[in-house]
């Protein structure tokens, strides 16, 4: 048996068997398992010197893996899930969840995984205040001395689509050379100086930077997220010799929802710089929809489900009065969330001010990190908010701070209800001191 797929077998036995068989989930606490995952992305794996997981929350031995390796040549059919491999037999994937449950799940059903914090792969970067179950691989390589260019093919996949498109849930997928500096601040906005995935003078490939046009529901089909992009390829300049290539996947603002990135085909090449740099975003765009065929009457479907919801009476603050968790009672399966678009004005403009002239202009910053929590059935689901940083500052300066907050119901197969109730999180009056006797 060859040493890259006795390594492979290794490192999945270590994991429970996946119900698809093309996917094998590879536990990170095995010596070899990042590096398998990085040769079979490698268009040339003897390319690949080494690779580790430099930064990570997977929680340890035996705990749900966020990297692995799929393969055309294992069964079942089909042996090529959403175009992939590009290359050869094998590909890489990268989840912010569980990699063994991506084509076994039932499409449809929301899948979410949170991973073990603190790190178990610790990198001492600081990924913002927003960021979680990040896995970021490294992969160690020698350019050769013919290339300029390196190239890799991708996919990002997510079960955010479409409900959290443009909200701080903002799921991402960054590729970087040399130096991994992303970070997530409040709100969801990603930072990205270094990333090659897609051009850093446009948005993201993550849920707002794609939005809802540059995905399909058809590109995913065979897993269990809501949609994915076509295939990408990217490319970026890069000099022969020595360099390390950090792949990252993250969610952003909460743990709930995953999303996963396939890699394959990474590889260095001659070309001209007028090509060889990465897509725009406006080059992502899905094609064109099938003409439709001769028109039916399709029989009368189910009644939709009903989306009325209650509020409790009653707010539940802790955590120093900087959270509050709501109970709202609903009617049946469905996702909770809430959240508000409300801004500190008077913050924005005091850290205008200590801004030179040439660069005053107020910024808005978000005063409440969104809440969401899926209901399996009828009954009471508790939701919870918190102030930013923002908000944590407006709230130790006043003492006090009133925020309106929509919740919303969207029950599974139907459309969305909201309300709206105005919150006051309240700085915690000091506890006297009790006078000795």
């Amino acid at each position: 048996m060859p040493k890259f797929l006795l390594l492979l077998v290794l490192c999945a036995l270590a994991l429970p068997a996946s119900a698809s068989a093309r996917i094998d989930a590879l536990d990170p606490s095995i010596g070899g398992s990042a590096i398998t995952t990085a040769q079979a992305t490698a268009a040339e794996p003897g390319q690949v010197n080494t690779a580790a997981l430099v930064d990570g929350a997977f929680g340890g031995a035996g705990a749900p893996s966020p990297i692995g390796v799929g393969n055309s040549l294992l069964d079942p059919a089909p042996k090529v899930l959403a175009g992939f491999p590009t290359l050869g037999d094998t590909y890489g994937l990268l989840s912010s969840g569980q990699i063994n449950t991506i084509a076994s799940t039932p499409d449809n059903t929301a899948a979410g995984t949170t991973f073990a914090f603190p790190s178990q792969f610790p990198s001492g970067i600081d990924r913002g205040p927003e960021a979680n179950d990040y896995t970021v691989l490294a992969i160690d390589v020698t350019v050769p001395f013919s290339a300029n260019c390196l190239a890799l093919d991708y996919r990002f996949f997510s079960e955010e689509f479409p409900e959290f498109v443009n909200s701080s849930f903002n799921d991402a997928f960054i590729a970087e050379i040399d130096a991994t500096t992303w970070r997530v601040e409040d709100g969801g906005a990603i930072t990205r100086p270094n990333d090659f995935a897609v051009s850093t003078a446009g948005n993201p490939i993550s849920i707002n930077g794609l939005g809802d046009t540059a995905v399909t529901a058809e590109e995913a089909a065979g897993t269990y997220f809501d949609a994915a992009t076509g295939l990408i390829t990217t490319k970026t300049p890069i000099s022969a010799g020595h360099h390390v290539i950090y792949l990252s996947i993250f969610d952003a603002s909460d743990s709930s929802l995953d999303s996963a990135a396939f890699v394959d085909n990474l590889r260095f090449i001659t070309e001209g710089a007028s090509t060889c740099k990465p897509p725009e975003g406006q080059e992502l765009l899905a094609p064109p929809p099938t003409p439709p065929g001769p028109v039916s009457t399709p029989p009368p479907g189910p009644a939709a489900p009903s989306n009325a919801f209650t509020l409790g009476s009653s707010v539940k603050f802790k955590s120093g009065g900087t959270q509050a968790t709501l109970a709202v009672a609903v009617p049946g399966p469905g996702l909770v969330t809430a959240g508000s678009k409300a801004t500190g004005v008077a913050a924005a403009r005091a850290a205008a001010a200590a801004r030179p002239k040439s660069k005053r202009k107020p910024k808005k910053q978000p005063l409440l990190v969104s809440g969401r929590k899926r209901a399996t059935g009828a009954g009471t689901v508790l939701v919870t908010v918190k102030l930013t940083k923002t908000g944590k500052k407006i709230l130790a300066k006043r003492g006090k701070v009133t925020v309106p907050v929509t919740v919303s119901f969207t029950p599974t197969g139907g459309t969305k209800s909201s309300q709206v109730r105005k919150l006051t999180f309240k700085k915690p009056k000091p506890k006297a001191k009790r006078k000795r006797k």
